[in-house]
């Protein structure tokens, strides 16, 4: 059976709780931490992007030749070989055929 003293020593015990988180002192500004999270995320994001990249760069070879001598062939490439900066490194182990002339129509200069 449960007495008034027992609940008066109960309602003690929470108002001497109550008291001590209270005293516990408020965080510095914690404002930039938002930021920080943020861009954290945004790290994590271009990282694992990268990680996609390279897996799907089938071990990083291309078997066979690469010929390059229209537009038809170069967006092929371009989806075989990812050359921008941020792109995988791959190795060819076929010959690499690029003939600029065809792929641009020649241009006459005007005087």
């Amino acid at each position: 059976m449960v007495t008034d003293a027992d609940i008066t020593g109960i309602l003690t015990q929470v108002a001497a709780v109550k008291t001590a988180v209270a005293a516990i002192p408020a965080p510095a500004d914690v404002s930039g931490i938002s930021t920080e999270v943020a861009d954290l995320n945004s790290e994590i994001a271009t990282i694992l992007e990268q990680l996609t990249k390279i897996q799907a760069a089938s071990g990083g070879t291309y078997a066979g030749n690469l010929n390059i001598t229209n537009a038809v062939q170069l967006t092929a490439a371009e989806d075989i070989v990812d050359a921008s900066a941020d792109g995988p490194k791959m190795t060819i182990t076929g010959n690499v055929n690029i003939d600029a002339d065809k792929l641009a129509p020649k241009m006459r200069l005007k005087s």
